[in-house]
């Protein structure tokens, strides 16, 4: 967190929401804490539900002592890799339901190599 003080672009950030006795919300890490302003939100991610203390990745600027994020998102819990075909998923597993997720696919890709030449739609995959 320190090191958004000063700056004049828009940067990521990623920290602890908390609201303090003021009602004013801030961004904190274990070394320093933000207060947000969220009136120059222009997008919040529609699939999340956002509390007090939850860990926020958020794109905005910091002026006038305040920081003013234009996105809020939850970080992701995976891997940027884990996007591309071969679904490898990051090793924090969390509550086990990427393991068996991970298993899932893996099962399925061994039964898409055996189709090869046949469309997904006519193999005998379920």
């Amino acid at each position: 967190m320190h090191a958004i003080v000063g700056q004049s672009e828009k940067i990521y950030i990623l920290g602890v929401l908390t609201q303090r006795e003021d009602t004013h919300f801030y961004l904190e890490d274990g070394t320093y804490s933000i207060k947000v302003n969220f009136n120059e939100l222009k997008y919040a991610d529609p699939d999340c539900f956002f509390t007090e203390n939850m860990v926020l990745l958020c794109k905005g600027e910091y002026k006038d002592g305040k920081f003013y994020p234009v996105s809020v998102e939850q970080p992701p819990i995976y891997s940027l890799k884990a996007r591309e075909l071969n679904f490898k998923v990051n090793k924090n597993d969390y509550f086990g339901a990427y393991s068996k997720l991970y298993r899932e696919f893996a099962a399925l890709s061994v039964a898409a190599e055996g189709t090869q030449g046949r469309s997904f739609e006519q193999s005998n995959v379920v």
